[in-house]
């Protein structure tokens, strides 16, 4: 479908705008893809989000430098849902973890800084609930979540196999740790034993860092199909 729009010139939105005008009456198809443009226009990347499927999410990757976050949460049930205990933050250069009882309450503010937020699972698992938990949570960025991205391109299973699978090492002393071992880890921190906290941060911050790896290896792999179809194409991907 690319290849084909781009045979006929059409290569921004407005292109297809103004194609769609001459050619149809779909109403809707027009108020939708104005509603688009506009919300790109304003960079309301809420409302644009809407309209995104995950599968070509994995484009936005490298849209926002400096203004992407890779997010993760780690969580404890508690009355049949799941409490935030820690969740942590990279945006490529530095790491924020916010800590229940601490300074989670300060995560809506920080997030508003970025324009993407990158997850692994995150639609089914994370921003659900933070949004639960929180209360009054938004996500105003566009939301990359990459089990989506990763398992187009053939990878399955969670974080930890898919890693292992690309030959991801982590720190020797988070290495081998699963979401239980983080559980018990926030269970020792409230029981007053303070390292327990500091590894659960470190498991946190290997996580967030696993994510821009993915990210970028899940780009080029998605850039590199991409490409291999516009060749055989005919169309020329740089131009």
């Amino acid at each position: 479908m690319e290849c084909r729009l781009w045979s006929l010139g059409i290569l921004t939105w407005e292109d297809l705008h103004r194609w769609l005008l001459c050619r149809t009456r779909r109403h809707k198809t027009l108020e939708s893809l104005e509603t688009q443009i506009q919300a790109f226009r304003d960079r309301r990347w809420d409302v644009l989000a809407q309209f995104l499927p995950q599968r070509i999410m994995w484009r936005a990757t490298h849209d926002f430098p400096g203004r992407t976050a890779f997010l993760d949460i780690e969580t404890h049930p508690m009355g049949g849902r799941h409490a935030v205990t820690v969740v942590g933050i990279w945006d490529g250069k530095a790491y924020c973890p916010y800590v229940r009882g601490r300074n989670l309450d300060e995560l809506s503010d920080h997030l508003a800084r970025y324009e993407l937020v990158v997850t692994f699972g995150g639609t089914r698992f994370d921003i659900p609930v933070l949004k639960a938990f929180l209360g009054n949570f938004t996500l105003c960025a566009l939301h990359l979540d990459l089990i989506s991205t990763l398992r187009t391109l053939g990878f399955t299973g969670g974080l930890k196999k898919i890693e292992q699978r690309l030959g991801i090492r982590r720190d020797p002393q988070v290495d081998g740790l699963t979401g239980r071992d983080a559980v018990r880890l926030w269970r020792s921190y409230q029981a007053g034993d303070q390292n327990a906290l500091t590894k659960l941060i470190a498991y946190n911050y290997a996580d967030v860092r696993s994510l821009e790896f993915l990210a970028d290896f899940g780009f080029e792999q998605h850039f590199r199909l991409l490409e291999s179809k516009t060749r055989s194409s005919g169309e020329d991907l740089h131009d």
